[in-house]
């Protein structure tokens, strides 16, 4: 399918191209509550024989981050069961099924049943994603490509903020399932990961990958070279790494940002900003404004692209941080103030606005840059081995 084009680090884009239209649909999923929410409480626009309350509407929101904390350990041994290929194809069978599901969906129960699965596959597909990316790019180009989930991911939500307001709950959970299935075509025909491959004893295929994403044998045969010294490394005894203080930085240090990326709060603010938005008077139209939020998101992500090679990443995590945290105390001391006083009026309708503009840039632009890099954890730890 590849070998038609010429540039072996074209035929890399192409492959990472491919795998990435998955991310696609779960930034539709991300971005899917904050204009069905809306419409699920509204007895005229609920596909459901009542308005879901607020309580039904927090569990179709976090039900499926709830049971990744206990699904994420065991989907990740089939990383190294069955590939990287199949667990992708995999992920993308409850997703279809799932977004079917939605179609017909008539009752909370089956909302909520349906985010608990399409969650747990979203979760898993990020962590999948960039192991896989990683292991088909080369290291010049692996940080650009890796940003391409991002990218995606943004898109994905972007889609979600502007068909969502404007069409029906049917209509979108109609166009929610076709995209799912189109951007799962792709995955049956891309080359499974090489490293892989090689793993599971065969060679051969893993050549012939190599040599097709590389370009020439020799290229293949450095790269074979490069993981046979990787598995004799990992022969060691994992429990002596434990000891080892560098090893012990490391994992401390995935740990905490991996925890950190969670419990900034923006996974809140991004599944309820139609709602935060509909809470603020003034002239712009809720539906506009998340629609220009998504924009936003999109274009953070894009400067993320190109800043990648272009900044250190310590300083682009710093003023990421330093944005987000000074737009979330915008938001609390916007509510704040109006569970107070009930009546906010003149530049504080507006401090939500701002406040959203500047987490949701700072996220995409380097936070989550870093956050979706689900392969950190790997690349710490390993390179502390080496």
């Amino acid at each position: 399918m590849f070998s038609v084009l010429i540039s072996p680090r074209l035929r890399q884009y192409v492959v990472i191209l491919f795998v990435n239209l998955s991310v696609l649909t779960t930034g539709m999923s991300m971005g899917w509550p904050s204009p069905m929410i809306v419409k699920l409480r509204n007895a005229t626009e609920t596909p459901l024989y009542r308005p879901i309350t607020e309580e039904e509407g927090s569990w179709i929101v976090s039900v499926g981050f709830f049971c990744c904390v206990f699904m994420n350990l065991p989907l990740g041994m089939l990383l190294d069961c069955i590939g990287r290929k199949y667990c992708l194809i995999l992920i993308c069978v409850p997703k279809i099924i799932v977004s079917i599901f939605f179609i017909f969906a008539t009752d909370v129960w089956m909302l909520i049943l349906g985010r608990a699965l399409i969650g747990v596959g979203d979760c898993f597909l990020v962590s999948v994603v960039p192991v896989y990316a990683s292991e088909i790019a080369t290291k010049d180009i692996r940080g650009i490509l890796g940003t391409f989930q991002q990218l995606f991911s943004s898109l994905g939500i972007v889609v979600s903020l502007t068909v969502g307001p404007y069409t029906s709950y049917s209509t979108f959970s109609i166009v929610f399932a076709a995209i799912i299935l189109i951007t799962s075509m792709p995955l049956p025909f891309l080359p499974d990961s090489p490293y892989f491959l090689y793993s599971k004893g065969k060679t051969n295929k893993a050549m012939e990958v190599l040599t097709l994403i590389r370009g020439t044998d020799q290229a293949a045969k450095e790269e074979i070279a490069v993981y046979a010294t990787s598995m004799n490394n990992e022969k060691v005894d994992k429990m002596k790494l434990f000891k080892n203080r560098l090893v012990l930085k490391s994992l401390g240090i995935s740990i905490v940002f991996c925890a950190g990326s969670q419990l900034v709060g923006f996974n809140a603010v991004s599944f309820y900003l139609q709602t935060i938005l509909i809470s603020t008077k003034t002239n712009v139209m809720p539906e506009i404004a998340s629609v220009i939020m998504g924009l936003i998101q999109l274009f953070a992500s894009c400067c993320a692209t190109l800043a990648t090679k272009r900044f250190n990443r310590k300083y682009i995590l710093i003023s990421s941080l330093t944005g987000m945290m000074i737009g979330m105390v915008g938001l609390g001391v916007f509510f704040k103030i109006k569970e107070n006083t009930q009546e906010v009026s003149g530049f504080m309708n507006y401090l939500p606005l701002i406040s959203l503009i500047l987490v949701i840039y700072c996220y995409s632009a380097g936070r989550d840059y870093f956050s979706r890099q689900g392969l950190a954890y790997v690349d710490m730890f390993f390179e502390s081995t080496d």
